[in-house]
């Protein structure tokens, strides 16, 4: 009896002694990465509070709550002078997710979706002020009898790769006639190496009890990225030559589904004040290039903002990526002429 009981003990300390490091490590992740787990890996500078309306998509990393409403973004700010000043703004989105109002629930409203990254989510500026809601406003006051509603799917630090996510997994199930993309500022970044078909392969696999666990989420990525070829530090999130082909999905799927694709490209405040790019404004110029070289070739139009914009364009900018609203207005003023005159929606 006493033997038993000694044994017992033993497995009992044996067991303290294996699980107390785990509880422990799951705890210290917890505290420590937790919330980039759960935002799926987003981080930027300046974007706390983003990242508390974001969370994780199978599908495309990460992804924008729903159902949110006027959530201050209190963390952002912008370089003015060399000097960070803070430039809060609010964020609402609707049921699926989407920034702006509730879906239109009229059957013969033209539905326009908007696909890309922060240009086009509007980073620094209110729901009612970023681009597509502005252009649904003018498209609605210069309608012919036609209502429009424009789906603003723009997610902040999205890639191409994402924003091709967001087309076959929710833009379709909206069956839209018109779908607009606006790609490229963020593929040529990095984030630690990683590829984002990579990532998305890896996060598509997680079980629930996966997530759930910081600590084995850790483990997993940690083994995954020894074994993966994708790892090395300068590799871009989407290369030149995945940028393409990605581009041609876009255009293999607007041909099937018989749905017109517009691509917008968007300039950077310096390229309009002609100054000497900087490394990460060299390699995005390269994927502008690639944009105009592909969409010439595939036959899908483009809205080229530096056509519209001049050096005095560079006002609108907040930094060099994001405009104001007036900016936000000049986009959602071209797109509205162009949708009307030329796509006849």
């Amino acid at each position: 009896m006493r033997k038993r009981t000694l044994w017992l003990i033993l497995f009992t300390i044996a067991g303290i002694l294996v699980c107390a490091p785990l509880v422990l490590g799951e705890v210290m992740l917890r505290l420590q990465v937790y919330q980039e787990m759960k935002h799926g890996y987003f981080t930027a500078k300046n974007t706390a509070d983003l990242q508390r309306i974001q969370a994780y998509d199978p599908h495309c990393i990460w992804t924008l709550l729903p159902n949110i409403s006027n959530f201050p973004i209190k963390t952002h700010s912008v370089m003015l002078k060399e000097q960070a000043i803070p430039h809060p703004f609010t964020v609402s989105t609707n049921e699926i997710g989407s920034r702006g109002k509730p879906l239109c629930s009229d059957e013969k409203c033209v539905r326009i979706v908007t696909l890309g990254d922060s240009t086009t989510f509007g980073l620094g500026v209110n729901n009612a002020e970023t681009w597509p809601a502005q252009l649904e406003d003018l498209l609605n006051r210069e309608n012919n009898g036609a209502r429009y509603e424009v789906i603003n799917l723009g997610v902040t630090g999205y890639s191409a790769f994402q924003c091709l996510q967001v087309l076959r997994y929710k833009a379709l199930k909206l069956s839209p006639s018109l779908i607009i993309i606006t790609t490229g500022n963020n593929d040529p970044t990095y984030m630690e190496g990683w590829a984002d078909q990579e990532r998305a392969k890896l996060y598509a696999s997680k079980s629930a009890f996966s997530m759930n666990s910081v600590l084995f989420s850790t483990t997993c990525q940690a083994w995954h990225a020894a074994n993966s070829k994708k790892i090395e530090k300068s590799r871009a999130r989407i290369t030149p030559e995945e940028y393409t082909q990605i581009l041609g999905k876009f255009d293999e799927i607007s041909q099937k589904e018989q749905i017109p694709l517009l691509c917008i490209l968007w300039p950077w405040a310096p390229q309009l004040r002609g100054e000497q790019p900087d490394e990460l404004l060299a390699k995005v110029s390269q994927y502008q290039k690639v944009l105009l070289k592909t969409t010439e070739e595939q036959g899908t139009p483009v809205i080229n903002l530096f056509d519209y914009w001049k050096k005095d364009a560079a006002n609108y900018y907040l930094d060099w990526v994001h405009v104001n609203p007036e900016g936000c207005h000049s986009v959602a003023s071209i797109l509205s002429r162009y949708i009307k005159d030329t796509l006849k929606l």
